[in-house]
């Protein structure tokens, strides 16, 4: 039964990707035949092929061998969560310093506490998004060319960071250019 599952998993997931059996043979350096075995429920790929195609569809061999995907339906719902997230915490951070121009410069002191509330609570989300999203990832090792990408938009957000402080004297607003270069490297890295 379990086998079933399994080629039927295999089978919808070629499909869905667009391949036919002579691609994705191609792909994994195996016969068609062999392929349609894995699809007939005959026979499974070997561990070294389960990790092949658990990388080439995005999913997990445990996945494959229990013939469900769990993760990828998780992972939709959390995608759409996560978008709508992002777009709530970059309209607040927008709307932070627009804020001093709505209620004037007179009463920034007033409502100093607000608005910073707002920026703090759009970086708490932004930073839990960018967690959840796989954004920063623990256990691996970044290449050097992210690395160096990374370095050089952080550099940038630095000298901005500067010029607007000590040019325009805008300390109080300026690190909201970090914020922005973290949202810049979520995106380079995908």
């Amino acid at each position: 039964m379990l086998e079933n599952k399994t080629a039927y998993l295999l089978t919808k997931l070629r499909k869905d990707n667009n391949y036919t059996q002579t691609d994705l043979s191609e792909k994994l350096g195996v016969s068609y035949q062999a392929v349609s075995k894995w699809e007939r429920g005959e026979n499974l790929p070997d561990s070294l092929l389960l990790l092949e195609i658990a990388k080439l569809y995005d999913i997990t061999v445990d996945e494959i061998l229990k013939g469900k995907l769990i993760v990828r339906e998780y992972k939709k719902v959390l995608s759409k969560r996560n978008k709508l997230i992002m777009i709530s915490a970059i309209v607040l951070l927008i709307l932070s310093p627009i804020s001093v121009f709505i209620f004037g410069y007179e009463n920034y002191n007033t409502y100093t506490i607000i608005i910073l509330s707002i920026a703090a609570l759009s970086v708490a989300m932004l930073l839990f998004v960018s967690f959840d999203m796989g954004g920063y990832n623990f256990n691996s090792e970044a290449s050097k060319e992210e690395k160096r990408q990374e370095d050089m938009v952080y550099s940038a957000c630095a000298g901005i960071f500067l010029i607007l402080g000590l040019v325009f004297n805008l300390w109080y607003i300026a690190w909201v250019v970090f914020i922005f270069g973290y949202v810049v490297t979520l995106y380079l890295k995908k």
